[in-house]
């Protein structure tokens, strides 16, 4: 592509953080400097919010001319990601270096793709980009052997798109804020046992569940994790009762070679998980579901879940580990310890990546534990969680294991009803149009485009598709929203129609839930 006005590096060569953006756009293009438009005002804001201020940053972009389109391709990044590491090199003494994107970030640490890689590996895995790796503390070896801290974070731009990554990036902010104080890394130092003897099992029962003093053992809370194939065996089970270590028991034939010693390993995980202990997991459901359902093994005493827990300090936030952990914690991203042939490398095989991962699960949890624990306490909110949360799992978990009695005849009935108000639109529908806009089943998408572009020659509406391995596309499309908006746009022409066709479409969609 040709080349549009170069936008020079901003700020001082003395400053303590280094900002990393994709290219240049129209706004820098006025301004003659990054990060001037709209993104660069909510910088702003966020930085202030965070103590920070212009003059904290030197500035730059992997790509630094103004770019004629919307993403730069691959011939224009590559050259300039190389050089990037070289303008690295020349400042005086970062100390935190914030790729924004995925550009960024794949341009300075190899993490996450570009635009043109695709975004799936051979085995169908996909590559986690800068949503994952958000938050996260890397190290990064510059060009004159200085060890730095990389913070990614998702660039302000994406924000306009997705307003609920505001609240991370603020978060983000903050982190980077209290780092740029700082060299060191930081990281939690964790051990994960991951082949353990059965000698290893009871040594660590005995050292977790202690005898000897009450008090000590009222303060003992054990994180537990799983690991199992769906609809297949259970692979692993993950403990730890302290954020620095846990214990990862396989539980394959496999691993324990005999018979016996498997049933002596899982006797184990049925007394660590049986104890009077309390007990944390993360979506604890799932875990406890699968246990008992697969070895008939209870979790006793399954007072804490992060899940809840998180839900009762910020219920409009995501509630996964991998987000969780990004936030309250200082774990770097591992959700890719078992899929990533980059991460798998470290490992004798691909089972020690999977029981480290679970090893690492277990341990994040039981952090997150502590950290909730004070924020809902600071908050008065023990209780709160007790009536509307903790309360609730025992007979949850009692309806995923026998499921919910139902009428029978009942939903026969509710059936059958549906059903026959589905044929009837489809009916009135064919009426209307003088079409049979319907196939073997229900309606069919391709009938009513047919109806909507080609016969009635309403205005196309289009949504972007992903396809593997290519760029995203622009498709036709006869979903809800484009139904809705060739109603407003064409009441007259098309409004009882599509009205019928979100009629059967509802319809239908409940049809499918009595059957």
């Amino acid at each position: 592509m040709a080349y549009g006005r170069f936008i020079p590096a901003a700020g001082s060569t003395s400053a303590r953080i280094a900002l990393i953006g994709e290219s240049p756009w129209r706004h820098e293009d006025v301004a003659g400097r990054p990060f001037a438009g709209p993104s660069g005002a909510l910088l702003d804001r966020w930085w202030y919010a965070a103590g920070l201020t212009r003059a904290d940053f030197w500035i730059d972009n992997v790509f630094p001319h103004v770019s004629m389109i919307a993403s730069v391709g691959q011939r224009d990044v590559e050259p300039w990601a190389n050089d990037l590491h070289d303008r690295i090199a020349a400042l005086d003494d970062p100390y935190v270096i914030v790729p924004t994107g995925n550009v960024a970030l794949r341009a300075l640490t190899g993490k996450s793709k570009y635009p043109w890689e695709p975004y799936r590996r051979r085995d169908g895995t996909t590559i986690p980009g800068i949503e994952a790796h958000r938050g996260s503390i890397y190290e990064y070896v510059d060009r004159r052997g200085r060890r730095l801290k990389v913070i990614p974070t998702i660039h302000p731009a994406a924000t306009f798109r997705q307003p609920m990554y505001a609240k991370v990036c603020v978060a983000d902010w903050q982190r980077i804020a209290a780092d740029a104080k700082h060299r060191d890394l930081r990281l939690p130092q964790r051990e994960h046992f991951i082949r353990p003897t059965l000698d290893d099992l009871k040594w660590y029962a005995d050292d977790v569940l202690p005898t000897t003093s009450t008090r000590k053992r009222q303060r003992v809370r054990l994180a537990i994790d799983c690991e199992w194939v769906p609809g297949g065996p259970l692979l692993c089970v993950g403990f730890a009762a302290t954020p620095s270590f846990s214990m990862t028991v396989p539980t394959t034939l496999d691993y324990w070679k005999s018979k016996r010693r498997l049933a002596d390993a899982m006797a184990w995980i049925a007394y660590m998980c049986g104890n009077d202990i309390p007990k944390v997991l993360q979506h604890g459901h799932s875990d406890a579901y699968v246990l008992r359902r697969l070895h008939d093994i209870a979790i006793a005493h399954l007072d804490w879940d992060t899940l809840a827990m998180h839900h009762v300090i910020d219920p409009n936030a995501p509630h996964t580990l991998q987000y969780i952990a990004s936030v309250y914690t200082r774990q770097q991203y591992w959700k890719d310890e078992a899929k990533s042939p980059q991460e798998m490398a470290k490992y004798a095989n691909n089972i020690e990546a999977l029981w480290t991962y679970n090893g690492i699960d277990a341990a994040v949890t039981r952090e997150l534990y502590d950290t909730f624990h004070a924020i809902i306490s600071e908050r008065d909110m023990l209780q709160f969680y007790d009536d509307h949360y903790r309360d609730i799992f025992t007979p949850l978990l009692d309806i995923m294991l026998h499921g919910i009695n139902t009428d029978d005849q009942r939903r026969r009935r509710a059936y059958n009803r549906l059903q026959a108000d589905c044929i009837a639109i489809q009916d009135d529908l064919t009426r209307m149009t003088g079409k049979r806009l319907y196939g073997a089943r229900t309606l069919s998408s391709r009938k009513i485009m047919s109806y909507c572009y080609d016969d009635l020659r309403l205005a196309k509406q289009t949504r972007l598709r992903k396809r593997k391995g290519n760029a995203p596309v622009r498709t036709p499309t006869a979903d809800e929203i484009a139904i809705r908006r060739l109603m407003l746009r064409y009441g007259k022409k098309f409004g009882e129609v599509g009205e019928a066709i979100l009629q059967h479409r509802r319809k239908y969609q409940l049809m499918t839930f009595y059957a």
